[in-house]
């Protein structure tokens, strides 16, 4: 495996962990009731329900994306080649993903954890979990233009795709607020 599917690898047990559901505060605050022999009686554990942070899409970048995905969702576009050796879903979940934030915003926070990996802060301002590994990100402005062709003229046909993951994502889809933001200086985010 390359640098560039190892981190990828990374980012996908990372998506996977932030998509997944956990107990709700309420449940395991609740006081221990007792029997009437002193015996604690288990409370029952709710989960708060998540839906998909992000969802890596394998695609040819020879072709546009896809456009048929929910407002909400987050799909992250990696190559064929990149995506070769993960272990992904049968089929993608594109759909609203209960419990999440904006996608804007989602993405807004990955753009930060990889400006963040860029500095390379040492201990203690970064623990090793904390740490992401260095990706690229572009933006896609135009669903009927290719991928290929939106990473050239963005810059980033020149990125190490053994060193790095190359993810895409459609910002066509965010809202201009959250485009406006994101775009502002920060993409593409070239390591």
């Amino acid at each position: 495996m390359t640098p560039a599917q190892t981190a990828l690898a990374w980012f996908a047990g990372w998506l996977a962990k932030s998509s997944a559901p956990e107990p709700s505060p309420c449940s395991s605050a609740r006081p221990v009731a007792r029997t009437f022999f002193g015996k604690p009686i288990p409370n029952p554990v709710e989960m708060v329900v998540r839906g998909q942070w992000g969802e890596l899409l394998p695609w040819d970048f020879a072709e546009p994306p896809t456009t048929d995905f929910s407002p909400n969702a987050l799909p992250l576009f990696v190559s064929f080649e990149q995506a070769a050796n993960l272990s992904l879903p049968a089929t993608a979940d594109l759909s609203d993903p209960p419990g999440q934030i904006r996608p804007g915003l989602r993405l807004d926070h990955a753009l930060s954890k990889l400006e963040d990996a860029r500095l390379a802060l040492p201990m203690p301002w970064r623990s090793p979990e904390d740490r992401w590994p260095l990706m690229a990100v572009v933006g896609l402005d135009d669903p009927q233009e290719a991928i290929a062709d939106a990473v050239a003229r963005l810059g980033a046909a020149g990125v190490d795709l053994d060193a790095y993951p190359l993810i895409a994502v459609p910002l066509w889809a965010l809202s201009p607020a959250d485009r406006t933001h994101v775009i502002a200086n920060r993409l593409p985010f070239l390591p």
